[in-house]
């Protein structure tokens, strides 16, 4: 069964680490990265398809 995903919320110990994951293992493109102000990275993707 096909199923569409429209977003996740993730806390990861190595963010750059799990962006890389979602770009080389699942095919997202990142849109934006941005850190928020308690210095924590913010990641934002978009699935293959769009």
């Amino acid at each position: 069964m096909a199923f569409k995903l429209n977003h996740v919320h993730l806390k990861a110990p190595d963010p750059q680490k799990t962006a890389q994951f979602y770009v080389n293992t699942l095919g997202a493109n990142i849109l934006e990265e941005t850190t928020v102000g308690n210095g924590r990275k913010v990641c934002f993707f978009e699935g293959p398809d769009g």
